[in-house]
């Protein structure tokens, strides 16, 4: 499968992609930090541009995203913080349901997958054939929990100690990116229930 990974940071769903054996075909981000770490962790970069600026503002922000959907994938996996999820999960999904996507929400906790930090984010799932996204919801149920357990005991999720300064160069750079960014494993059980589909 190919993957376009729109506002990549530093490239979490790009590195779920590659564990799962897709492609990542193009990337698009405009910071300039997140941009180095995918052009020295990703071969063959090729970015993606996006014309015009993004509001911070989350409906402003849903509907950039479905202008975006102009691009008809098969599927579509959009990530955000989950304690905000009011202020943008009901307008993306009602956005792309105008797409004709149906879409599914979830609720994935990085301690699910044997982090010691909880780090809720909401997903949202969407493709245009309602019965894939029922076979998902129960795939999640189910398969999808189990893969999360073998998952948790499979990772080294071990502190790195990132909370004190060790003299690293870009230090506010790199714990900006890396707080904004999934962690890879959640997205790698996501990409898995769409290849098992």
């Amino acid at each position: 499968m190919r993957h376009l990974d729109l506002f990549s940071g530093i490239g979490g769903f790009a590195l779920a992609a590659r564990w799962v054996g897709w492609e990542t075909i193009g990337f698009c981000e405009i910071d300039p930090w997140c941009r180095n770490v995918i052009e020295k962790n990703f071969d063959s970069v090729c970015w993606v541009s996006v014309s015009g600026p993004i509001s911070s503002r989350e409906t402003d922000r849903a509907e950039r995203t479905t202008e975006l959907i102009g691009l008809e994938p098969d599927w579509l996996v959009i990530e955000n913080v989950y304690h905000t999820w009011r202020q943008w999960m009901p307008e993306l999904r009602r956005a792309l349901w105008g797409k004709g996507y149906a879409s599914l929400p979830l609720r994935v906790s990085a301690a699910e997958l044997g982090c010691r930090h909880v780090r809720a984010r909401g997903f949202i799932i969407a493709n245009t054939d309602s019965d894939k996204l029922r076979q998902l919801s129960w795939w999640w149920s189910w398969q999808g929990r189990q893969k999360a357990q073998e998952l948790a005991k499979s990772w080294d999720f071990t502190p790195r100690g990132l909370g004190t300064d060790n003299g690293i160069p870009n230090r506010v750079d790199r714990l900006r990116g890396l707080g904004n960014a999934i962690v890879p494993q959640v997205a790698q059980v996501i990409f898995e229930a769409i290849d098992e589909l």
